[in-house]
């Protein structure tokens, strides 16, 4: 990761997009519809939960003055506005698998009359070792829906455009950057974290349910393992944990 992206918890931002990056071309939502893997039920999504679709930024060496790599040679940026309160991330995913470019995707909404809110979704995506024609993703990330009228922050500080996407990244992760941490690997981390909070759910819940004294105790031992785990995956190397952010889904 970057320097910009080594705190130990960002903090949601919006983002300014330089005026040279700004694409601003409404793509109809019939395009996506010609994709055999949409399906009616999805179609449908498209149509209730979102208003428009905006390609809103093309982030590249021409607009932001950063040489590409063999990994990233532009991010875009895309603007989905909702018709409603939230948006099913299938619709964003089939957006993103027609588009072969990482892409950063700028959710707007707005609450009753005046409310107008924002809220970033990515997925950590490259293509695939297997066959360089295909892309693979990581689970999405996302941040917490901020005001609209916010001040915006500057890109972050990159080498290339490979640094920038990561560091785009790493600021929508829920959980502590660790230093020299890749962004694979803290996905990689989240990941194993998110897992663990469900299996601590269920064991909860099982805890709660069971009438034997001896199996409640291996129940609590066998908990107390997991949040062990837990806490240590949610820190960076050598910190405590922070009181009450164990959950990975709690920083919003």
């Amino acid at each position: 990761m970057t320097q910009s992206s080594q705190n130990e918890l960002s903090q949601p931002q919006s983002w300014k997009f330089p005026p040279p990056t700004r694409f601003d071309k409404v793509i109809p939502k019939t395009r996506f519809y010609q994709q055999a893997t949409i399906n009616s039920a999805l179609q449908a999504r498209f149509v209730e939960e979102l208003e428009q679709i905006i390609w809103a930024c093309k982030l590249a060496p021409n607009t932001v003055n950063l040489p590409a790599t063999e990994a990233v040679t532009e991010i875009q940026v895309f603007t989905l506005k909702l018709k409603g309160e939230s948006l099913s991330e299938e619709v964003v995913a089939a957006i993103d698998r027609a588009i072969p470019f990482p892409i950063i995707f700028e959710l707007q909404r707005t609450l009753g009359e005046d409310r107008q809110q924002l809220r970033y979704i990515a997925a950590y995506k490259r293509k695939s070792a297997a066959d360089a024609a295909s892309w693979v993703r990581s689970e999405y990330l996302d941040s917490c829906w901020m005001p609209a009228s916010a001040p915006r922050s500057a890109l972050p500080a990159a080498i290339n455009m490979e640094r920038l996407y990561q560091a785009l990244l790493a600021s929508l992760l829920p959980i502590p950057a660790r230093a020299d941490e890749s962004i694979d690997e803290a996905i990689a981390r989240l990941g194993r974290l998110r897992k663990l909070n469900k299996q601590i759910a269920v064991l909860r819940k099982k805890i709660g349910t069971e009438k034997q004294f001896k199996r409640k105790v291996e129940l609590h031992r066998e908990l107390k393992a997991l949040q062990h785990e837990q806490s240590t995956l949610s820190q960076t190397e050598g910190a405590s944990a922070p009181e009450g952010r164990s959950d990975s889904n709690s920083y919003c």
